[in-house]
């Protein structure tokens, strides 16, 4: 049972809530007839008013056993967790339903707190380490990608990059999309996405330099593909040209910070 306060200034029905918070009406209406959202007790319409500070329960059943190892929990409460990815492990595998992933770790660690299953709600690439964040039931998971597309979710990285760049703060500002010639690589294209990354160098000699990453957009492989764009591509990222040889691709997400939708306060967790 997920229990939180509804933080609104007037009172509006539980659809009108719910459709703020980035929950689909769909949804919304399966939970209604599951009887799966509670207010007192008793279960709620999609008609049914909502009053400021009111208390609402989630009655929401999806344990997992999970597979491998127990993930590294940097972080959680009743909603969210943060949890320390490993360089070299999928998120998630659709194809092998017995492969080890940090989503089948997830499910590990909170099984054995007895806690129901989590969703990612971002992605990290397999040979990227650190921080993700995981929502433990649909409504928190709906309600985190929606802060996530309005830009409320903050991550930031470190990587080791091929050399120095010209400047040591910028932003770089290019379009991205698919490689038509190499399956599962992308690059600069004036008809890419929009992708917009901030970088700042934090320590340099003259082959290689430490430095800092904050995404303001999440295009697949964003970092590795602006870096390269720039000529100097993180250590190990041959898909992108690195001559340097390294153990993995030298990239860690080190931290997020987002403003969490139910407690409405800032929250920061750093790997």
């Amino acid at each position: 049972m997920y229990t939180w306060i509804a933080n609104i200034e007037k009172s509006m029905t539980l659809l009108e809530y719910l459709m703020d918070l980035g929950v689909a009406t769909k949804k919304i209406h399966q939970l209604c007839r599951e009887s799966a959202l509670l207010l007192d007790g008793k279960p709620l319409l999609s008609e049914s008013i909502v009053l400021p500070k009111q208390q609402i329960q989630l009655r929401y059943d999806d344990l997992r056993p999970g597979l491998g190892e127990p993930a590294k929990i940097l972080w959680q409460d009743e909603h969210y967790l943060v949890v320390d990815k490993p360089s070299g492990m999928l998120i998630y595998d659709l194809d092998h339903v017995d492969t080890v992933t940090l989503d089948t770790t997830v499910d590990r660690a909170l099984a054995q707190m007895h806690v129901n299953h989590a969703d990612h709600v971002h992605r990290l690439d397999k040979e990227t380490s650190g921080v993700i964040l995981y929502a433990k039931h649909p409504i928190a998971l709906a309600a985190m990608s929606q802060s996530l597309s309005r830009q409320l979710v903050h991550r930031q990285y470190v990587a080791l990059v091929e050399g120095n760049f010209p400047k040591p703060k910028g932003r770089i500002q290019e379009l991205i999309g698919s490689d038509r010639h190499v399956n599962g690589k992308y690059r600069v294209s004036r008809t890419g996405k929009e992708a917009i990354t901030k970088y700042e160098t934090l320590h340099q000699v003259p082959s290689i330099s430490e430095v800092s990453f904050e995404l303001e957009t999440g295009r697949t492989h964003q970092i590795r593909v602006h870096a390269a764009f720039l000529g100097h591509p993180l250590l190990g990222d041959t898909l992108y040209g690195s001559r340097m040889s390294a153990s993995r691709v030298m990239l860690h997400a080190q931290k997020i910070s987002f403003y969490h939708p139910f407690t409405k306060e800032f929250v920061t967790i750093t790997s």
